[in-house]
């Protein structure tokens, strides 16, 4: 079969045809040993910075709670869920914090380290403004 009646088949072009198989040979003479077709499926989730680790920890040094700690980073453009937030506690060593009633929670403001951000409703933290 010829390339230009390859690429009618498929949709192409005669020379996005010949591309692809430039393309394909090139990849297949960089590694030789690679299988181009069945590569196996990278698992797990990719690996965060290790500045987001140490926020987290710092959020809970200043006693905040996975909530108030997953609103925090929403609200700085870092989201991540609260079971990866509960896994990096885990792995730090820190303990659940104690219940606290809701007339405390609902007092509780932003802490001193983290700018002067205020809630918009329960849960929700607005990030503080950009200094520019």
């Amino acid at each position: 079969m010829s390339a230009d009646e390859a690429g009618k088949e498929f949709g192409y072009t005669k020379s996005t045809f010949y591309s692809l198989a430039r393309d394909f040979k090139a990849e297949l003479a960089a590694d030789p040993g690679k299988d181009p077709f069945f590569s196996p499926p990278k698992l797990g989730r990719k690996l965060l910075e290790s500045a987001l680790e140490e926020k987290v920890a710092a959020m809970r040094k200043a006693n905040m709670s996975v909530p108030e700690i997953k609103s925090a980073l929403d609200g700085l453009g870092m989201p991540v869920s609260t079971q990866y937030i509960n896994s990096v506690l885990k792995r730090e060593g820190f303990a659940k914090l104690q219940c606290r009633s809701k007339a405390a929670k609902a007092a509780r403001s932003c802490s001193p380290g983290w700018g002067n951000c205020r809630r918009r409703k329960p849960g929700h933290w607005i990030s503080p403004p950009k200094s520019r």
